[in-house]
Order: C-alpha cells, then structure tokens, then sequence
C-alpha cells in the first residue's frame, strides 16, 4: 500500500510541475508562433508583413461568438491594411464551411483542432480575441466585444480613413483606453 501512495504522489507532483511548466505568455512578451491547423478561408502572407494580428476564439455554436461578427467584419474592413484578422474554431471544417455560407466571416477562417492556439494563450471561454502588434507583442486578450477602432489604432498606429462610420462597440461593453497593452489581461 506503502508504494502505490508514493507511485501516485510522484506521479501528481510529476504532472503538477508539467502543468506548470508551459508559460502562458502575458501582455509584453512574445506572442507564440501562429500554428494554424486546416485553413477554410484566406491565407496568410508566408512573408511576413508586420502586420498586427487580432485571432479570434470562437464556435458556430456560442451566441455571443455571432453576435460579435458584424462589428469584427466591420473592424476587419477598416483594417484590412494594417491587421490580419484570423478567426479560430476548434469545431469540424465541415461544420465551420455550413456556418460560413450563411454568415460571412472577414479574414482568415482556420481549425484549432487539436485546442493548440487556445492553450498557448490559456483560453478557457469563447469568445476571446488575442491582439498582437506589429512587432508580434501580445498586446491584450480581451472580449472581442470591446475592441474598438481607437484600440486597433493604437495597436498598430494605423488610423481608418475620417470617412469611417463611427463603431460603436456591441453589447455596451467598455472601451479600453490606454494604457490598455501590456499592462494587464482582461
């Protein structure tokens, strides 16, 4: 009995210090290198164009997720030049291709399918949306419902021509203000 209680504490220990080990990055660092998994719609520039990233978490199942896709496609349009933005589903492709055909999705559509992105940002619940810079510092991971124009601005310098509509953000939800980026997680 002796040894079965010392295999099991080794192993909880073992498992406990693994768990610790992988380092979710905070805003500041590095952001992980993107891995997208089976790519539905859009593509990346293999080149790399400094571009600031905006990659969504979310599921054709999760009403806060829908709710969110006009003000991200409305955000997307405006910053199409200076912000890749990369829409993360764990869910079948063939599920994800039904959905799209009914409700568009600007940006690069991809599977998470083995939840590899999500956990490298310490996901937990949809819908959440990682910002990185254009230097690729994870900036925030917020709610995609407070992100603004005036953040995504501040993200990448890039102003949306004066001729934009005005955003407002959907739910009510707050706008972030600086100093947003870096500071905190939301």
């Amino acid at each position: 009995m002796g040894s079965v209680y010392k295999r099991l504490v080794t192993l909880a220990l073992s498992s406990s210090l693994l768990i610790q080990a992988r380092h979710v990055p905070r805003p500041g660092e590095k952001a992980p290198y993107l891995r997208l998994g089976t790519v539905l719609q859009g593509r990346l520039d293999p080149q790399g164009t400094h571009k600031g990233m905006l990659i969504e978490f979310w599921a054709t199942w999760c009403a806060g997720c829908r709710e969110n896709i006009p003000h991200l496609n409305r955000l997307s349009q405006l910053f199409r030049n200076s912000i890749d933005f990369i829409s993360l589903s764990n869910e079948k492709p063939e599920v994800v291709l039904r959905f799209l055909a009914e409700q568009p999705l600007r940006g690069i559509v991809a599977i998470d399918t083995d939840g590899t992105m999500s956990s490298l940002y310490g996901i937990r619940g949809i819908p959440q949306a990682v910002l990185i810079d254009t230097n690729g510092i994870l900036a925030a991971i917020t709610d995609p419902s407070k992100i603004t124009a005036d953040t995504l601005s501040a993200l990448t310098g890039d102003r949306p021509p004066a001729s934009a509509p005005r955003l407002t953000p959907v739910r009510n939800a707050a706008i972030l203000t600086p100093p947003y980026f870096g500071a905190h997680r939301f």
